[in-house]
């Protein structure tokens, strides 16, 4: 039903941005296009080395 009834990309990626805002990233529609269901653990990954 996804992209049928609710559009939870643009949700998904607006509730990612705010939340990591609050911890001081900066986090961009084309880094959330990259990271699209590759689950939390590269997720993770990406934005410990992002913010080294």
């Amino acid at each position: 039903m996804d992209g049928t009834l609710v559009d939870s990309e643009t949700l998904y990626f607006q509730t990612r941005k705010e939340v990591l805002a609050k911890y001081g990233f900066d986090y961009q529609k084309s880094e959330n296009n990259k990271l699209l269901a590759t689950g939390f653990e590269p997720t993770l990954r990406y934005l410990q080395q992002k913010n080294r």
